[in-house]
């Protein structure tokens, strides 16, 4: 098409190609537009809950699902396909563990996520057939850094000289234990609860040791009293069964 200017072009071009659109045309095309767009629906699947303790979640025209567990769970995936990228929101106890069946988990925190949160979020993703999932409402952690975690002891008569224990054994909860935990503290409270102890602190009164051992595996810690030299614990101000016997502070890395 031959024209002299810009101007004689531009009106050229609008006459023979554009054709003329009424308001709600444009509404119609912006609306599409917006829509198509979105990447984060707001498609809710219904709470669910697992059967036993295995969870299947179908993402046919969805993008968003939520789950709510009670137990340790392992979920799997339909309805996927590669290049979809979906989201899911888990509910669950502080110590129940997720798991997923037919997917990769690249979550930087999956101990910590196992052990502490209470809600988890993770994108899902499919790239070229495999699919994946990522913690995406927890913050990243490097390998250096370390986290704090408090446990009650349970009851324990500690007065063993007389029918008490002399060790218990108490779940930490945390995978990998033995490797993954750096420290234990033990906070010993007697019957009376307006004093605490230090279950294995460095010295002795009246010539008996406090405390004696703490050691760990990847199940348990285990308190174990010194019965050779006597304990500062074997006492009637320790001997209740039924009293929380104190707490362990326990410093590992996720």
């Amino acid at each position: 098409m031959a024209v002299g200017n810009r101007t004689e072009t531009k009106a050229a071009v609008t006459a023979a190609l554009v054709p003329t659109l009424e308001l709600s045309d444009h509404i119609t095309l912006l609306n599409d537009s917006v829509n198509e767009s979105v990447v984060f629906r707001k498609d809710i699947i219904a709470v669910e809950s697992p059967i036993g303790a295995a969870l299947t979640i179908d993402y046919s025209n969805k993008d968003t699902a939520t789950a709510t567990i009670s137990v340790n769970t392992t979920i799997s995936f339909t309805n996927i396909e590669n290049g979809d990228v979906k989201y899911l929101s888990v509910a669950k106890g502080a110590t129940n563990t997720v798991a997923f069946s037919g997917a990769t988990d690249v979550s930087s925190r999956k101990g910590y996520i196992n052990l502490i949160p209470t809600l988890v979020v993770y994108q899902v993703f499919n790239k070229n057939g495999n699919i994946y999932v990522n913690c995406i409402n927890l913050p990243n952690n490097n390998n250096s850094e370390s986290e704090t975690i408090f446990v009650n002891l349970p009851f324990w008569d500690m007065e063993f000289s007389v029918g008490g224990t002399t060790f218990i054994n108490v779940a930490h909860g945390i995978a990998s234990g033995y490797s993954k935990i750096k420290s234990v503290f033990a906070k010993i409270i007697n019957d009376a609860e307006d004093e605490a102890f230090d279950f294995v602190a460095p010295y002795t009164i009246a010539a008996s040791q406090y405390g004696g051992l703490i050691k760990w595996d990847n199940t348990n810690v285990s308190l174990i009293q010194n019965i050779n030299d006597g304990s500062f614990f074997d006492s009637n101000d320790f001997d209740s069964a039924a009293l929380i016997r104190g707490e362990l502070e326990i410093v590992y890395v996720p």
